[in-house]
C-alpha cells in the first residue's frame, strides 16, 4: 500500500486495529483479522487479486526457516513432507498436506477459521507454492491441475500465464496437483548436513509447541472462537537463535501487503533479492 501512496490507518481500523498493535511485535494477530486487513487492501488499491500479485514477486527466503528447511531437503518430495511436519506446529490459519500416489499432491487446509471468509490468502500460498516448487528444482513446472474452494466467475488470464494452467475455482479443495514424477524432482540446493541441523531445530520446536486441535469448516460455531494466530515458525525468545543465521522470522500476504505488521513474536528481517 506504501508503495502506491496509500496508507494504512483506514484499513487497521476497519479490521479493528490500532496502530500501537501493530507496531508491538508480542500482539498476536488473529487469523481472521489476517484475511480482513487483506480484504480492506484488496478494496483500498482496487485489487481484486492482491494475494495473486503479491505472491508473483516476493523474495521466497521471507518465508523464513520452513523454506531453508526445503531449500536444504534431498528431492521435491522430502520437500514437502518437511514441509507437511513443519506446518504442524504452526497455527497460521493454514496446514499443508502432501501425498505422491499417482500424481504429487499439495493441499491446503484451513484451521480456526471460515474458509468461506477468505480469497486473498489462500491464493498467496498456492501461488507461492507453485514458485517454491520451480524455484527448488530450478524448473518452470507446470500444474496439472489447481483447483480453489471459493468461487470466481471467470478465470484470470494473468493466472494462467503465471503459473501455466487453469485454475478450476469453486472446487471442492484448494490444491496443487502436478504429476507422478515432479515428486522424484532432485532440489538443486540440497544440503544433507544442513537439513539435518534444520530439521533438529525444527523438531526442537515441534517439541516445545503445545498440541492444539485443528479447527475447520466442519466444526460447531464456538469452536471457533478466540483462535489466535501463533507466531510463524520461530517465537522470538523461546529457544534462542537459530542455527547459522537462520532468521526468526515469519512472512505472509499480510505482512506484503501492510508492511510493518509482524506475525506474533516475530520480527520481520529484510533480505536481498531472490526467487523466481
Amino acid at each position: 500500500m506504501r508503495e502506491a501512496g496509500k496508507g494504512t490507518a483506514a484499513v487497521l481500523s476497519g479490521a479493528g486495529l490500532r496502530a500501537e498493535q501493530v507496531d508491538d511485535p508480542t500482539v498476536r494477530l488473529e487469523v481472521r483479522t489476517q484475511i480482513k486487513v487483506l480484504e480492506l487492501a484488496a478494496q483500498e488499491l482496487q485489487d481484486d487479486f492482491l494475494g495473486f500479485h503479491l505472491a508473483r514477486s516476493f523474495d521466497l527466503r521471507e518465508i523464513g526457516l520452513l523454506y531453508y528447511v526445503m531449500a536444504s531437503s534431498g528431492l521435491l518430495a522430502d520437500a514437502l513432507r518437511n514441509a507437511e511436519r513443519y506446518s504442524g506446529i504452526n497455527n497460521e490459519g493454514v496446514r499443508l498436506h502432501f501425498r505422491s500416489d499417482r500424481a504429487t499432491v499439495i493441499a491446503l487446509d484451513y484451521l480456526n477459521v471460515d474458509r468461506g471468509s477468505d480469497r486473498h490468502q489462500i491464493e498467496f500460498w498456492l501461488t507461492a507454492l507453485v514458485r517454491i516448487c520451480r524455484q527448488l528444482t530450478d524448473n518452470r513446472l507446470a500444474p496439472r491441475k489447481l483447483t480453489v474452494r471459493h468461487i470466481r466467475h471467470n478465470s484470470p488470464a494473468e493466472y494462467k500465464l503465471f503459473l501455466a494452467s487453469d485454475v478450476e475455482f469453486g472446487a471442492e479443495a484448494d490444491e496443487i496437483v502436478f504429476s507422478e514424477q515432479v515428486a522424484s524432482l532432485p532440489i538443486v540446493g540440497a544440503d544433507t548436513y544442513l537439513n539435518k541441523l534444520l530439521r533438529q531445530y525444527a523438531d526442537e520446536v515441534l517439541a516445545h509447541q503445545p498440541h492444539e486441535r485443528g479447527v475447520d469448516d466442519s466444526d460447531p460455531p464456538h469452536c471457533l472462537a478466540d483462535h489466535r494466530e501463533r507466531p510463524c515458525l520461530v517465537p522470538c525468545g523461546r529457544l534462542g537463535k537459530p542455527p547459522c543465521g537462520v532468521a526468526h522470522r515469519g512472512d505472509g500476504p499480510l505482512q506484503r501487503a501492510c508492511p510493518g505488521l509482524q506475525a506474533g513474536g516475530v520480527r520481520v528481517v529484510p533480505r536481498g533479492p531472490a526467487g523466481r
